[in-house]
């Protein structure tokens, strides 16, 4: 299941990645990375 919803995530994943580089600022794309990178590492 949790293997599906992260494939289907990964489909957008580019469109989002963009607008949000377009719209956040450094610091803010400095915490979502943190946040992300810590899903990644919970999951594992």
């Amino acid at each position: 299941m949790t293997k599906t919803i992260v494939e289907l995530d990964l489909i957008a994943y580019s469109d989002l990645a963009r607008h949000l580089e377009e719209n956040l600022s450094v610091n803010e794309l400095a915490l979502l990375d943190e946040q992300i990178q810590g899903f990644v590492d919970a999951a594992a």
